[in-house]
């Protein structure tokens, strides 16, 4: 009758344990799969916001070599067109040469205007894309640190000053 009673107070006392173990379990893996969602959310927040700011960056490419382009035509059309019309018309009038240098510079200037710009803009896309870089490498896991030297040797290895040796017999070598 003995071992009966201590079998029936050890199976009362059992389900307890595990259940205390097995609620701590849970409430870890409902940790878990909170933080995994939140990593989640996180990446694609992320992965929107830069596709977005690629997105913006591309539009603002394409518009900088749409203006290039068409600042380059309309370049070449002015000067063909001021070239031929003072060169029919104001053939006699003194002075006509400096006003056609005069504006063949400025559109030098605007040209070189606009090549700035597009350099600009190719640097800003650069630093971009070293910003989604060094974001990928933050996210990556960091490395485990080496090992402490523990031993005297490797201590004595490790300082700086262990680099030097002193000749016999100067005042600086210190027997060992």
């Amino acid at each position: 009758m003995r071992p009966l009673r201590l079998l029936v107070i050890a199976s009362l006392f059992a389900p307890g344990l595990t259940f205390a173990a097995s609620r701590e379990q849970q409430e870890m893996q409902r940790d878990i799969a909170q933080l995994q969602d939140q990593v989640r959310m996180l990446q694609s927040s992320f992965d929107q916001k830069m596709a977005s700011i690629e997105t913006l960056v591309q539009q603002a490419l394409d518009a900088a070599s749409k203006a290039n382009t068409s600042v380059s035509v309309l370049s070449a059309g002015v000067g063909q067109t001021l070239s031929r019309e003072l060169g029919d018309r104001l053939t006699p009038v003194a002075g006509l040469a400096a006003k056609v240098d005069n504006v063949a510079n400025d559109t030098a200037e605007v040209r070189n205007a606009m090549s700035d710009l597009t350099a600009q803009v190719n640097r800003i896309q650069q630093q971009l894309t070293d910003i989604n870089n060094a974001i990928k490498v933050i996210q990556a896991p960091p490395a485990a640190p080496p090992p402490p030297l523990t031993t005297q040797a490797g201590l004595a290895a490790s300082h700086p000053a262990a680099r030097f040796r002193c000749a016999p017999g100067s005042r600086f070598h210190s027997v060992q």
